[in-house]
């Protein structure tokens, strides 16, 4: 996923995109975020979000959102907003990479 999957930036998150045969999702969220209570209540919220919201990511492909200072201050529409402004970018990442994966480097 870090060496192959593509990149969204988004306000709370980076979003790493990865062609896939499922549609699945991880999150990351480290203690620089938030204490453990924060960083579990961004986790219930981004999954809510997830599983109301499928159609805000594209099929078949893998993502992991990785938090950024602040997301623990997000609420449910905020953070449902913020990924339908990423969801052209979210759909161009999934199509794959713009350049042919070295074989060489794949096969590490």
């Amino acid at each position: 996923m870090q060496r192959d999957g593509r990149r969204v930036h988004t306000p709370s998150f980076v979003i790493m995109v990865l062609p896939a045969s499922t549609q699945r999702m991880g999150i990351t969220i480290t203690r620089r975020v938030a204490g453990a209570v924060g960083r579990n209540r961004v986790k219930r919220l981004v999954r809510e979000v997830f599983r109301r919201n499928r159609a805000l990511f594209p099929d078949e492909s893998e993502f992991v959102l990785v938090a950024r200072a602040g997301a623990d201050r997000l609420d449910y529409e905020t953070l449902r907003r913020e990924l339908l402004g990423a969801r052209n970018a979210l759909q161009r990442a999934a199509r794959g990479p713009t350049r042919p994966i070295d074989p060489e480097r794949a096969s590490r």
